[in-house]
C-alpha cells in the first residue's frame, strides 16, 4: 500500500487550478462549523459566497467580508415560526 499524501500546507492564498483561481460557495442553514470553514477559505482568497439563514451583521464578526454573505433571514424566521406553531398545536391537542 502506498503513502497517503499530506494535504496540510498545500492550499495557499489564491490556490489555483490551472490558470483560474478556485472559488467556493458555502451554503448552510444557521451557523454550524461552516463559518469557520468559510473564514479559512476567505483568508486563502477562495470564498465566493457564504449563503446562510444567519443575519449578515452576525456573520461579519466571524471574519467574513459582508459583500460575500447572502443572508436568507426570512427562511430562518419562517422555520422558527413553524417550529413554535407545531409545538403550540401539539400542546392544544
Amino acid at each position: 500500500m502506498g503513502r497517503v499524501p499530506s494535504w496540510e500546507g498545500s492550499v495557499r492564498k489564491g490556490a489555483s487550478l490551472g490558470d483560474s483561481t478556485m472559488k467556493v460557495c458555502v451554503s448552510v442553514p444557521g451557523r454550524c462549523h461552516a463559518f469557520d470553514m468559510a473564514r479559512q477559505l476567505e483568508e486563502r482568497g477562495c470564498l465566493h459566497r457564504l449563503i446562510t439563514s444567519y443575519p449578515k451583521h452576525g456573520v461579519v464578526k466571524y471574519g467574513i467580508a459582508r459583500d460575500k454573505v447572502v443572508s436568507l433571514l426570512a427562511l430562518e424566521l419562517a422555520n422558527r415560526a413553524r417550529s413554535k406553531i407545531s409545538r403550540f398545536s401539539k400542546w392544544n391537542s
